[in-house]
């Protein structure tokens, strides 16, 4: 009798990172001296760690998955994919984020516009879109304001098959947004 009221194991949290292909170095630093590499400034819904999607028939809503997350929240995350993905390309004699507390000659700041699934009606997809802007240290001279959004088709409807889009979606944005900084 008592078989009748046993229920199935609650689902298990699944945690995902995200790793981008590192660029080829540079022969010589576009940026002489120091880079500054703030926290992405994120929209509050996806300040947690909780996956975003969209469904088709609802484009206006943003839901978050319930067992899928961030191993970080996306702002901290794309900042440590980003510093490590600069200092890979050799952009800037050295990169640091504010936490060192040192003078920087230069600070690239950003935001997530976009980082979630797009479910239903037809294949899934991943939208990816970042801003940034790139300043003097003492913040009076904007070298670089851009906007970059990558979309990418995913074969089937799993989270888990997603991240490879994810992953080259942010690979293909840190391309264009390094070969936008400006040689000085």
């Amino acid at each position: 009798l008592w078989l009748g009221c046993a229920s199935a194991p609650a689902p298990r949290d699944h945690f995902y990172r995200l790793d981008v292909a590192a660029p080829a170095a540079r022969a010589t630093p576009a940026l002489p001296g120091s880079l500054e590499v703030d926290r992405l400034r994120v929209e509050a819904v996806a300040q947690g760690r909780r996956m975003l999607y969209r469904e088709a028939g609802r484009p206006d809503v943003i839901s978050q998955h319930s067992y899928h997350y961030w191993t970080d929240p996306p702002g901290v995350m794309l900042q440590d994919e980003l510093v490590r993905y600069l200092r890979a390309a050799g952009v800037a004699r050295s990169i640091v984020t504010p936490g060192i507390h040192v003078d920087s000659d230069f600070v690239l700041k950003g935001r997530v516009v976009r980082l979630e699934r797009h479910v239903g009606g037809g294949s899934a997809r991943v939208v990816v879109e970042l801003e940034f802007s790139l300043l003097d240290s003492n913040g009076r001279r904007l070298l670089l304001d851009e906007s970059y959004r990558e979309e990418r088709t995913v074969a089937g409807d799993g989270v888990d098959v997603a991240i490879g889009a994810y992953e080259d979606a942010l690979t293909t944005i840190f391309a264009r947004l390094l070969a936008d900084i400006p040689q000085r």
